[in-house]
C-alpha cells in the first residue's frame, strides 16, 4: 500500500496540461498558425498526442505489444478542426486518454515482471506530453491566448485569464 501511494504521488502531476487546451477555439488551433510559419498547428499536435498516447496505453496495458508506433503516421495533414464541436470532442478524448495513463500509473506494482519497462514508458509519456504542451503554450502565448508566467498562478487556480 505504501508503495502504491508512492507511485501515485510520483506521477501525480506528470501528466498535467496546465490548461493548455482549455478554452481553445477552432480558428486559434489551425490554419492561421501555418501562415505564421509554425511547424504544426495546435489541432495537429492534439491529434498527434491522441495517436501517440493510444499506442502507449496499449503498451502499458500489454507490455508484450511489440508493434512500434510510426512517428510520421501520428501526424495529420488537416490543419484545423472543421468545427468547434469537433475540436471540443477531440480535446475531451485527449483528456480521457491522459486519465487512462494516470490509471495505469496508479496500478504500478514493483513486484510485477514488467515494472521497470512500465516506469520507463510512463516517464517517456510524461516527457513527450510536456514537450508538446510546451509547444501549445508557446503558440498560444504568441497569439495572446494564454497567460504569461507572472499570470500563471491565478490562471491555474481558476481565475479567468484576460489578455491585457
Amino acid at each position: 500500500m505504501i508503495q502504491q501511494i508512492l507511485f501515485e504521488e510520483l506521477f501525480k502531476d506528470a501528466f498535467d496540461t496546465y490548461k493548455a487546451f482549455d478554452g481553445l477555439i477552432a480558428v486559434e488551433s489551425g490554419r492561421e498558425l501555418h501562415k505564421a510559419k509554425m511547424p504544426a498547428t495546435i489541432w495537429q499536435i492534439i491529434n498527434h498526442l491522441i495517436a501517440w498516447h493510444t499506442h502507449q496505453i496499449k503498451v502499458l496495458k500489454d507490455p508484450t505489444h511489440t508493434v512500434e508506433a510510426d512517428e510520421l503516421e501520428t501526424w495529420i495533414d488537416e490543419e484545423q478542426a472543421n468545427s468547434q464541436k469537433e475540436l471540443d470532442k477531440t480535446v475531451v478524448l485527449l483528456y480521457d486518454l491522459l486519465d487512462q495513463v494516470k490509471k495505469q500509473a496508479k496500478k504500478l506494482n514493483p513486484g510485477e515482471e514488467q515494472f521497470t519497462s512500465k516506469v520507463k514508458l510512463l516517464q517517456e509519456i510524461s516527457t513527450h506530453l510536456a514537450y508538446h504542451v510546451g509547444e501549445v503554450v508557446l503558440i498560444r502565448r504568441m497569439t495572446g491566448n494564454y497567460p504569461l508566467p507572472h499570470q500563471m498562478k491565478e490562471f491555474l487556480n481558476g481565475h479567468h485569464y484576460v489578455n491585457a
